[in-house]
């Protein structure tokens, strides 16, 4: 399940610890006529405790369909909250950040 808040930030999930989801970082809008050099994606926790959100992250992101840009996610800690943040480093110069919340739900 994906909620839009804004055209910076969606809201995901929940997601069982078990799953292992893509998240989708949209960047139409202001990517016309450019390439993504790099992206990166960084998650911390928003509420809960988990001392190694970035395990989390399952491989790099993939930039294959840009201006999509994917990254799969896997387990998590039950109750927790996230924030995911994609940078994206166009061949524009333009440097874009897009945001995702996924919570995790308790088994």
């Amino acid at each position: 399940m994906t909620f839009q808040t804004s055209s910076f930030e969606t809201v995901v999930g929940p997601k069982d610890p078990a799953e292992t989801v893509s998240l989708t970082f949209p960047f139409a809008k202001e990517s016309v006529g450019a390439t993504c050099l790099t992206a990166t994606v960084e998650v911390e926790v928003l509420s809960g405790y988990d001392s190694t959100p970035p395990s989390m992250l399952f491989m790099d992101p993939d930039t294959s369909g840009f201006p999509i840009i994917l990254q799969s996610v896997t387990g998590g800690m039950p109750g927790v909250v996230y924030l995911f943040r994609c940078v994206a480093r166009l061949s524009s110069g333009q440097v874009l950040v897009r945001k995702a919340v996924l919570a995790v739900c308790a088994r």
